[in-house]
């Protein structure tokens, strides 16, 4: 890491404090006009082993509350166990989590939502997952992560995933 920080400033401008005590206030919008375009699809397709790799808190799902209203079910609320701290790890067919060896084999995950803070794993073999990266961003994580499953699925002749939440979907499955 080159050691710049970053923090909110007057507005929604952003300051960036770097090593040498430089200060550098931009707005997001500006900030992010610097960023260097990545190229999920290539670096996926680079393959190879590890495609990301990050620091990540992990919860899983302890249990689910239902909420009724009048005796009327409305929805179910998930509720998280304790939060883990390790590493999260893209490869070309799966997700894990170390320690603990937690692993999302590509061909088991059935959904995968973002919030604003987390993303949310649906898998056959293992609990609800909710994943935090405190240094990095989810919405990237959200996208790398896709953009793998995506290539999994072609490679394997699986049909184009049209759809993530509330279920994994390809063309070849009925929607609806």
């Amino acid at each position: 890491m080159c050691g710049t920080t970053f923090s909110r400033s007057r507005g929604a401008s952003i300051t960036a404090l770097s090593p040498d005590q430089t200060k550098t206030t931009r707005s997001a919008a500006e900030w992010v006009d610097l960023l260097p375009e990545i190229d999920l699809a290539e670096r996926i397709e680079r393959g190879g082993g590890v495609i990301h790799t990050q620091e990540a808190l992990l919860r899983l799902i302890s249990h689910t509350e239902e909420i009724t209203y009048r005796g009327r079910y409305l929805n179910l609320i998930e509720h998280f166990g304790p939060q883990r701290e390790g590493r999260l790890t893209l490869e070309e067919d799966r997700l894990t989590f170390e320690p603990g060896e937690i692993t999302w084999e590509f061909d088991r995950i059935r959904a995968v939502q973002p919030s604003s803070r987390t993303l949310q794993i649906n898998c056959e073999v293992v609990p609800l997952a909710s994943i935090e990266v405190p240094n990095g961003s989810i919405r990237f994580w959200e996208l790398i992560l896709c953009e793998a499953l995506r290539a999994y699925y072609e490679r394997e002749g699986r049909g184009e995933i049209v759809e993530f939440q509330p279920w994994i979907r390809t063309r070849t499955q009925q929607v609806g």
